[in-house]
Order: C-alpha cells, then structure tokens, then sequence
C-alpha cells in the first residue's frame, strides 16, 4: 500500500531561520532559499524552482501574492504575515502538512493567518 506524498517546503529568504529549525524538530521536509545559496533569486524563478523540485513557497513576501498571476502553474504558496508568531507559523506549516495533499497545494494560495 502506498501513501500520499507528502507537503514539502521552500522557505523564502525572508522565513526567519528559527522557523526551519523548529520545522526539523517538527520532521517536516523542507529546505530553504537561503540553504540553497540563492538569496536575491527572482519571485518567479523562486516559483518555478518550487515547482520543478515539488516544493511549496512560504513566504513572507505579499509580492506572492500577485506573482503567481504571471506565471503558468506553482506547487503553491502559503503567505506567513510578518509580525506571526513563531509558534503560529509551525503549527500552520505542520497543519497544511497533515491535512493537505501537494496535489490539494497546487496553484493554491493559503494566507497562514486565516488559518490560526
């Protein structure tokens, strides 16, 4: 028996990095813009590596938000506000991870303060 895959993440350069660290604690697969040495990187060339490695965005960035509308297809993207606690932004990316499927993610746009 097989089972769904699972929600992987891209974390934007602006994720603070305590995020990933509770985020490996938390075993959610993830890597980030600032691991990959690509910090600078365009929005849509942020998109379209997420979708060509199957990753989702979390982003900070609202320019997100209208991005996806200029290129073809995203895994998907959720929008962590700036000021969210740290707390809330784990239990949000740990949420969408148990309750979403990549395929559910995709060209979809989750606002994480909606969510808390």
């Amino acid at each position: 028996m097989t089972s769904e895959p699972e929600i992987r993440y891209l974390l934007d350069e602006h994720i603070p990095h305590v995020v990933l660290a509770g985020l490996r604690r938390r075993n959610i697969d993830f890597t980030s813009i600032n691991e990959m040495r690509l910090k600078g990187i365009e929005d849509t060339n942020v998109l379209a590596l997420a979708r060509e490695l199957g990753r989702i965005v979390v982003t900070q960035d609202s320019d997100f938000l209208v991005e996806p509308l200029s290129v073809e297809s995203h895994a998907g993207i959720v929008f962590v506000r700036a000021g969210m606690s740290i707390s809330s932004v784990l239990d949000v990316l740990q949420l969408i991870h148990r309750a979403c499927t990549p395929v559910e993610m995709h060209n979809h746009i989750e606002h994480a303060s909606s969510l808390q």
